[in-house]
């Protein structure tokens, strides 16, 4: 009775497990994926030790919980090119939030009997709620240069021609292991310079490429180089920032031999519209090994374009033309920015002799803009009529670069009114304005006395009543003589 009570316990705890692991969801495939990191391809040679860096993504809307990863050991021991110093491998990821990335690492070192070829390292990813994936990761194995007989390529030796140091800007290089006792030589660019050393707009210039083969025991041969700029400009219209000015983007050499150097040359054209900065150019590279491998690959470099600036100014126009000592002069131009680039910190300075300095700030000009150039000048002294001056320009570049042009005018500056002067017309209009005072007093007498009389002639006249005036007169004044 007890067994079958046991059994009755145990068929119901497997049913409850089962119905509780039913319950939990599980998400669908593609919320995780997994995938070497900057997608690079590792190569291993015999005990040599590095990392292989995964990045695991979780693209999913939710946090996953519980991210292991860990390879897949297999049971064929030829397609595991590491030495297996653990019985397994795991690295954990406790949370992984929506939609971003982790990375793990994974310490490596190959075996001792890896073979020069690809090896495919299938690794698990699992997570909670989440369907675990299997991911291949391809990993390049090389037999070390002692277990295979290499025969150097008797490259010729390679006259470099001699060119001006120039600070080196690129990425990338040849195909193969960095490391210099690889059997799989790399080539690298180690530097470049340009003839002449600023590339214009819209002009031609020589592009030199330094080149060092790092392997120390292979040589390279048949080397084929190809150049290619990335289009600049409207859709329509793009065209790549470099071509060729003559042939063809591509160039051939003979070889580099093991440790060597070389150097490889074209002419090419810059485009009219580059603006100032610098512009991508792609070399492609293809050459073979020793053993007659062709390896390949590509490297980048920047080179920078100056366009220069180009503008005009209008006629000056100037009023008045001649000012006296302490008089202002106004000066006017238009400033036309006919070039591709903008002007900066653009500012104008007005000397000469006979006028005092002038500055005027005018500011940052835009591409085919127009800008107004307005000044007063005062006069400071006179000058022996017309006096050349000069207007000059400064205006910086997009790296700072100060530039100035100069652009001439003329102008008189004539005497001041001095104190005498200016007091002296006035004397004069005074004089000519003021009334004579004598004439103007003797008639001011003889109205007065001619008013006198004739009240005196009324006042007698009411007295004596009917007199003719002649009585009237000789009763006043007395009998007149006649």
């Amino acid at each position: 009775m007890n067994k079958v009570k046991k059994m009755v316990a145990g068929v119901l705890a497997f049913a409850l497990i089962g119905g509780i692991l039913m319950m939990v969801p599980v998400r669908a495939a593609g919320e995780l994926s997994l995938n070497v990191k900057d997608n690079a391809v590792p190569t291993y040679t015999a005990g040599e030790k590095k990392k292989i860096i995964l990045e695991v993504k979780n693209n999913s809307a939710v946090d996953m919980t519980n991210v292991i990863v860990s390879p897949d050991l297999g049971n064929d021991g030829n397609s595991w090119p590491f030495t297996t110093d653990s019985q397994r491998y795991e690295q954990k990821i406790d949370i992984l939030a929506a939609g971003a990335s982790s990375e793990v690492a994974f310490e490596m070192t190959g075996k001792k009997a890896i073979e020069t070829k690809r090896y495919n390292v299938k690794f698990n990813v699992l997570a909670d709620g989440v369907a675990p994936i299997t991911e291949n990761v391809y990993v390049k194995g090389e037999k070390k240069a002692d277990e295979e007989p290499i025969t150097p390529n008797p490259a010729p030796s390679l006259e470099a021609p001699m060119v001006a140091n120039s600070e080196p800007i690129y990425s990338g290089g040849g195909g193969g292991e960095s490391g210099g006792n690889s059997s799989v030589p790399r080539v690298i660019v180690t530097g470049f310079s340009t003839d002449p050393g600023t590339v214009k707009a819209g002009s031609n210039f020589k592009l030199v490429v330094h080149l060092k083969n790092t392997s120390k025991v292979t040589g390279v041969s048949n080397m084929l180089f190809n150049m290619s700029a990335t289009p600049e400009g409207e859709e329509e219209t793009a065209a790549p920032s470099f071509l060729p000015a003559t042939g063809s983007s591509s160039i051939f050499l003979e070889g580099i031999p093991a440790g060597g150097t070389a150097d490889i040359s074209i002419d090419l054209n810059a485009k009219a519209d580059l603006v100032n900065k610098p512009y991508s150019l792609t070399m492609a590279m293809m050459y073979e090994d020793g053993s007659g491998n062709q390896i390949e690959g590509n490297s980048n470099l920047s080179i920078p374009v100056s366009q220069d600036a180009r503008f005009e100014f209008s006629e000056f126009e100037i009023a008045p033309e001649s000012v006296a000592v302490g008089d202002d002069a106004n000066i006017m131009c238009e400033l036309y920015n006919m070039g591709r680039i903008k002007l900066y910190n653009v500012k104008a300075t007005f000397e000469g002799k006979g006028i005092e300095k002038e500055e005027v700030f005018i500011g940052h000009v835009e591409s085919g803009a127009t800008a107004s150039i307005d000044a007063m000048l005062k006069g400071k002294q006179e000058t022996k009529g017309k006096e050349k001056m000069k207007m000059t320009l400064s205006y910086e570049d997009e790296g700072g670069k100060r530039t100035e042009v100069s652009k001439d005018f003329s102008l008189e500056i004539t005497a001041g009114a001095t104190d005498e002067m200016m007091a002296e017309p006035m004397v004069t209009e005074q004089k000519k304005s003021g009334l004579p005072i004598i004439p103007v007093v003797i008639g001011v007498l003889v109205i007065c006395g001619g008013a006198f009389i004739i009240l005196k002639i009324k006042k007698r006249k009411s007295k004596l009543g009917q007199m003719d005036e002649e009585e009237l007169f000789d009763a006043t004044y007395g009998p007149s003589e006649d």
